[in-house]
C-alpha cells in the first residue's frame, strides 16, 4: 500500500514537472521525484531483503 501511495505521488510529481513553467515549481517537484524515488528504493532493498513491514 505504501509503494503504491508512492507511485501515485511520484507520477503526479513527474507530471507537474513537465508540464510547469514556472522553475520554482519545476525545482519543488524534482526535489518530491528525488525524494520518493529514494523512499522507493528503500522500500524495494527492505522487501528484497526479506525485511517485511506492515507498511510495505
Amino acid at each position: 500500500m505504501l509503494r503504491q501511495e508512492h507511485g501515485a505521488l511520484f507520477s503526479a510529481a513527474a507530471e507537474i514537472r513537465a508540464t510547469t513553467g514556472d522553475t520554482l515549481v519545476r525545482a519543488l517537484a524534482d526535489d518530491v521525484v528525488r525524494l520518493l524515488l529514494r523512499d522507493l528504493n528503500a522500500l524495494e532493498a527492505i522487501t528484497t531483503s526479506g525485511h517485511r513491514t506492515s507498511t510495505s
